[in-house]
């Protein structure tokens, strides 16, 4: 053998210069390609011929894909507030991991090309900025993690105070709604 020559995609990523070797040899390449289908084939040449192999495939699997959003969108101390990941995968999803400070608030088991997953975080008694992402795993255990987003928990409405203890003048009835003046 003089040399191998490697296609991947039609492209000639790799030749082995075999001229100083025994008759028989290997040519090894590694690299990373994008998600799809890809062809590679190798060709071997001697000083009077060529041999080509046959035309194979390879296909590189795309992890699933997530966005996050959080409702309602300004919230304020003492709000609970939800979380929805939403996700798509080429293949089979299998769950939906949300995550708020990045404590896990919650998995969704999933299923199909696209799927949704909603938690509920909270409530909050102080105002605060809080960050937030999801984790979606598909079938084949691919994983991929949305952006990270933030949401701000504001105080009390504008004109809005409490003072004081509120101290009840009798006992109160589990079950039974009380009204409080504040």
């Amino acid at each position: 053998l003089k040399s191998i020559f490697i296609y991947v995609d039609n492209l000639n990523v790799k030749t082995c210069d075999l001229t100083n070797l025994p008759t028989s040899a290997s040519c090894q390449f590694s690299s990373r390609y994008p998600a799809g289908l890809h062809k590679y084939l190798a060709i071997a040449n001697d000083l009077v011929q060529s041999k080509t192999s046959e035309i194979k495939n390879f296909t590189i699997q795309s992890p699933p894909t997530i966005s996050v959003s959080h409702s309602p969108s300004s919230p304020l101390i003492g709000n609970t507030i939800t979380i929805t990941g939403s996700a798509t995968d080429n293949e089979q999803l299998s769950s939906i991991n949300i995550f708020v400070d990045s404590n896990s608030i919650g998995t969704c088991s999933v299923s199909g090309t696209s799927a949704s997953c909603q938690k509920t975080t909270g409530p909050y008694f102080t105002s605060g900025n809080h960050s937030y992402y999801g984790i979606a795993t598909d079938a084949q255990s691919q994983t991929n993690q949305s952006a990270t987003k933030q949401f701000i928990v504001q105080g009390l409405p504008s004109g809005c105070s409490i003072a004081g203890n509120v101290i009840p003048q009798k006992a109160i009835k589990y079950g039974t709604t009380q009204t409080f003046k504040i």
